[in-house]
């Protein structure tokens, strides 16, 4: 397995602010140190606040590829996570290509794709919320 070359930029497409969803924060998902990250807008209940299904980060590859899994670092266990495959962002628009629980540390989330896609998107749909 080799690591792919890919940008990334946050994916909200159903919030009230367009697409921005710590936009600012979004090259610190990639930066290779485990002190920084990304991280979403605060919400008040795991759901998102009852307001939309989810949000994430949208990954385009440089270099079409069989993506065969994604793995994540989070320092906040808990939430569920989906990968998303190609496919318009209306609702059901994207294929499920895997999904997990967030652990504490490394996530290893199996994707199943049947040929090379250019992006996936990291999908949140439920929150750890923090006391």
């Amino acid at each position: 397995e080799r690591p792919l070359s890919f940008r990334l930029a946050d994916y909200d497409p159903f919030g009230s602010d367009g697409t921005q969803e710590n936009h600012d924060l979004v090259p610190l998902a990639k930066d290779g140190n485990a002190l920084t990250s990304w991280a979403t807008d605060a919400y008040a209940t795991a759901n998102l606040g009852g307001y939309k299904s989810g949000v994430g980060l949208r990954l385009t590859l440089d270099v079409p590829a069989t993506v065969t899994a994604v793995h994540l670092q989070s320092t906040t266990p808990g939430g569920n996570v989906e990968i998303l495959g190609p496919g318009n962002d209306g609702p059901g628009g994207r294929p499920v290509l895997g999904h997990a629980s967030l652990a504490a540390g490394l996530t290893d989330i199996p994707v199943s794709v049947s040929s090379p896609i250019s992006g996936l998107i990291v999908w949140l749909t439920e929150l750890e919320v923090s006391s």
